[in-house]
């Protein structure tokens, strides 16, 4: 079985994602991190010249609407980490390196293109929480026009940030699948269908981000004793 929670990294979910991990049977956790990103989420202060311009512009982008939701940006992909570890199972950074995405990204764009990411960047320097919300329920009432209309705004960012990463996250999930068995994927929903095609047949189960939104669980929840539990895994592993 392969779990797959699809998220977002300004909302505040790192329970939800944290308790549907604990309540699957995985025996690894596959997180849309490469390592130089995990390390950055890590410890943000020390890391951020190594991450690029372009990378840190967009995070601090997601760390103020993240603000907002009163959380930080990326706390869902920690708290998969840490409940990895918490159960003795192995994680998996199976993204590629964001720093070589942003350079081809800007590289191979059109001179429209990077116009048009230009100004929709500045004009994000102004949005609020409403607006992301507005956007959020156009996503979701459309999950498929609205990737095709990106598609057509910004063809080279669609294909660089979401197609081909599609094609190799999904390979890394089926190499840890094949690896430990049962597996929960922690990823951006914007790439649950896409790699659900791509995994074909396979058995899955998937939350998607407004049902994890949404969720409500026991608040008797416990939080398992690392003493108590026999460590098959507990190491960073990059899949590749």
């Amino acid at each position: 079985m392969i779990t797959i929670l699809g998220v977002g990294h300004v909302f505040d979910i790192a329970k939800q994602v944290r308790h549907i991990i604990l309540q699957s049977d995985s025996k690894a956790v596959c997180i849309e991190l490469d390592p130089v990103r995990y390390h950055a989420l890590r410890n943000p202060d020390k890391e951020k010249a190594k991450t690029g311009l372009t990378y840190d512009m967009m995070a601090s982008f997601q760390s103020k609407i993240a603000e907002d939701y009163g959380g930080e940006a990326g706390d869902e992909m920690i708290a998969a980490v840490d409940t990895a570890t918490e159960m003795g199972i192995a994680f998996c950074l199976i993204d590629v390196d964001a720093r070589s995405l942003f350079d081809r990204i800007l590289k191979e764009m059109t001179f429209g293109e990077k116009a048009k990411l230009f100004f929709s960047s500045f004009a994000a320097l102004f949005v609020r929480k409403k607006t992301i919300e507005e956007e959020l329920s156009s996503y979701e009432d459309n999950t498929e026009l609205y990737m095709a209309t990106m598609g057509k705004q910004f063809p080279t960012m669609k294909r660089i940030l979401v197609d081909e990463r599609n094609e190799i996250m999904s390979k890394n999930i089926i190499k840890a699948a094949d690896m430990y068995g049962d597996v929960a994927v922690v990823i951006g929903d914007g790439h649950v269908d896409g790699i659900l095609k791509i995994l074909g047949d396979r058995e899955t189960k998937v939350f998607r981000l407004k049902d994890i939104r949404n969720m409500e669980f026991p608040e008797s929840d416990v939080k398992l004793e690392q003493d108590n539990l026999t460590l098959k895994y507990s190491f960073e592993q990059k899949i590749e």
